[in-house]
């Protein structure tokens, strides 16, 4: 399997690093699946009729607007899906002439995206960070909960939390939490052989709901990976 994201394969069935705008390509690098992007004088470039994003993650069509840009009757309005590089059109769209987030999302670049804690704009609970609840259009926590790691989640009052990497977490039961950085994740134990909840080194997630659960596995097993490889170094 592919580590998503980073390689896909080519015709042979082999993983090989795929990378996006302007970046060096070949036939052992290529231009990232769903970009519209292609190889072109050892680059990746746009074919003609597309247009490079700022970012330079996406060639979007005549007809694909960013969030902000003026639109019109058979325009689509696409956004940066958040926490991620890729594209889509289901967050955002043309009101009045202007490509805008759906009712309740923030606007954050080309990116709609939900609310921190204590932030107003929100219009369902879906549209708030980390478990948190709309309230008169602001995004607060539950009674019972507080705010942690930069306004992006609620835990429970009482809770444990900044556990250091390596130190055991169990934020599924909400007894304790890591630190911002790192990202409680379920790992092998190499000696006793018997599952636990490690706080590991990873790169942070702003709580956004996931795109499936099948990513969340993924992104676990990688983690853990990373994990063991570090401590045995």
């Amino acid at each position: 399997m592919c580590q998503p994201g980073k390689y896909e394969r080519d015709n042979e069935n082999r993983c090989i690093p795929v990378v996006t705008g302007r970046a060096a390509c070949d036939n052992k690098v290529k231009c990232k699946s769903g970009t519209n992007m292609i190889c072109k004088d050892g680059r990746c470039k746009c074919p003609n009729g597309y247009t490079m994003t700022a970012d330079n993650l996406y060639c979007k069509s005549k007809n694909e607007r960013l969030v902000g840009e003026f639109c019109a009757s058979g325009d689509k309005c696409i956004s940066r899906r958040p926490d991620s590089e890729e594209y889509m059109e289901s967050s955002s769209i043309c009101i009045q002439g202007v490509c805008r987030c759906h009712t309740g999302m923030k606007p954050d670049g080309v990116t709609c995206t939900t609310w921190d804690i204590n932030e107003e704009g929100c219009l369902y609970s879906t549209n708030c960070h980390g478990g948190a609840i709309c309230d008169k259009g602001r995004c607060s926590c539950s009674k019972g909960y507080s705010p942690y790691a930069e306004n992006t989640k609620c835990i429970r009052e009482g809770s444990k939390r900044r556990i250091p990497i390596e130190g055991e977490c169990n934020e599924a039961e909400e007894e304790s939490y890591c630190q911002y950085d790192l990202k409680c994740v379920n790992c092998m134990n190499d000696l006793r052989h018997t599952r636990r909840h490690t706080c590991a080194r990873y790169a942070h997630d702003r709580a956004f709901p996931a795109s499936s659960a099948s990513s969340n596995v993924l992104s676990s097993l990688l983690v853990c990976v990373l994990y063991f490889i570090a401590r045995w170094r």
